[in-house]
């Protein structure tokens, strides 16, 4: 099996409602002699296109009736296309809305077997699952009592079971996850990895896009019924978030991420090497532009490109021209993994003492960041500078640069061998032998 090969096409989808005033104008218009039309069209999707390969995980995002649900019915086939095609090749299983496909009169186990069989389960294999299942769902004596008794959180626990277990070559979550506990929610992003490191396909639709970070290959944005955009995950949720939040919308940059991540030029100014700002996104208006960045480590001048380990002192410089007065300047900084996880990430509200004077048209200024780096794991890790006019609870975005400087940490060779984002500082392990 190839990983090239395409388990879903979808191909130019779109789903057509009619939207009547009135239930009665139903009627009128299949009666009208003339064809008169009583309804609007509402399309909740138009023209979706996009594929699926076997070992992807992509994720799809979109704000509350954008058509994302919609979509995956479709591609269930709980919902027939009003045009295009959808090709599926292998086996689904979907966990859709909770309550999808189970029967609240039946118990816990009878609804395991139901699923099974609707999945295209023999009794036998679900015999030889029934074990599997139940330890995985871990809801104990309840398995055995009618499922309209269930918590949320019981019920998607059984449900999830149930769905991964059929060894599906393609498998669609829909928000069910959500409802779950913490423990639950890794556990079951467990088995995923798991499906995809045999290649199965997954879908997964969420509203928590540090899921999608670090979990899914590939992003498609519903906006409104349509693909908005499919990329990186890190580049499409940081749009996404812009839009969600500050209803900003940005592009995707022209240049290559590795080619804007890299400074051209750097020169030094007699205590500083000030890079160019290389900018991947800039977010915001003119109001303000943010030339240089410089780094000192240790209060050491910092050339890009070389390593530090972690436990450093660190202290960023944004050199920044005004051109509009920021009254209530609120600066932002965050430092990034290559999945675009915060690993830093803090701005002038949450810092004791650290109002800033207003900004005035004209003036240039030099705004600094100074912290200690905590142990990191070995690899690049990208600076991002915001600057908003506000407050933390009331603000507008001024100029946000994201990508624009790059620090390079590489650990010692034995604490790479720990796992996790940060990396324990000299950790102690002791054992103490107690004496009966």
């Amino acid at each position: 099996m190839s990983q090239d090969e395409v388990v879903i096409k979808i191909d130019s989808i779109s789903k057509l409602y009619k939207m009547y005033k009135d239930p009665k104008d139903r009627l009128k218009e299949a009666l009208n002699p003339f064809s008169k039309s009583y309804h609007k069209d509402f399309f909740a999707l138009r023209d979706v296109s996009f594929e699926v390969h076997r070992g992807e995980t992509v994720g799809i995002i979109g704000r509350n009736g954008a058509g994302k649900s919609t979509l995956l019915k479709i591609i269930t086939g709980v919902l027939n296309p009003t045009d295009g095609s959808i090709t599926a090749n292998g086996r689904i299983s979907a966990l859709l809305e909770l309550g999808a496909g189970f029967n609240p009169e039946l118990s816990g186990i009878e609804n395991v077997y139901f699923n099974g069989m609707l999945l295209g389960m023999t009794k036998q294999q679900m015999d030889e699952r029934i074990e599997e299942i139940l330890t995985f769902a871990d809801i104990g004596d309840h398995v055995y009592q009618p499922v309209k008794t269930y918590s949320s959180g019981m019920f998607v626990r059984l449900a999830f079971s149930v769905a991964v277990s059929v060894d599906p070559e393609i498998l669609i979550v829909d928000e069910a996850l959500a409802v779950g506990d913490v423990r639950f929610r890794q556990k079951a992003l467990r088995k995923m990895k798991e499906q995809m490191q045999k290649a199965k396909a997954i879908l997964f639709v969420t509203h928590d896009m540090e899921s999608i970070k670090n979990f899914c290959t590939k992003v498609v944005w519903i906006k409104d019924g349509t693909v908005h955009e499919i990329g990186e995950p890190k580049d499409v949720i940081q749009r996404y978030y812009n839009y969600m939040t500050h209803d900003i919308e940005t592009q995707a940059p022209n240049v290559s991420t590795e080619k804007s991540l890299i400074a051209d030029i750097q020169y030094n100014d007699g205590e500083l090497y000030w890079s160019p700002v290389k900018k991947s996104e800039i977010v915001g208006g003119k109001g303000v532009e943010v030339n240089k960045v410089a780094v000192k480590v240790n209060g050491r001048p910092y050339i890009e490109g070389q390593a530090i380990e972690g436990n450093e002192e660190m202290e960023f410089f944004f050199d920044v021209n005004i051109f509009e007065s920021i009254y209530e300047p609120l600066a932002g900084f965050g430092i990034f993994n290559q999945y675009g996880v915060p690993i830093i990430h803090f701005n002038s509200s949450n810092i004791e003492n650290s109002s800033l004077k207003p900004l005035h048209t004209g003036n240039r200024t030099i705004i600094s960041f100074k912290f200690k780096l905590p142990k990191l794991q070995l690899g690049n890790y990208t600076v991002s500078f915001g600057l908003n006019d506000g407050t933390l609870d009331d603000n507008r975005i001024v100029q946000h640069v994201r990508e624009c400087s790059v620090i390079k940490v590489v650990p010692s060779s034995l604490e790479t061998r720990q796992h996790g984002i940060i990396i324990a500082d000299k950790p102690e392990i002791n054992i103490d032998l107690v004496e009966e």
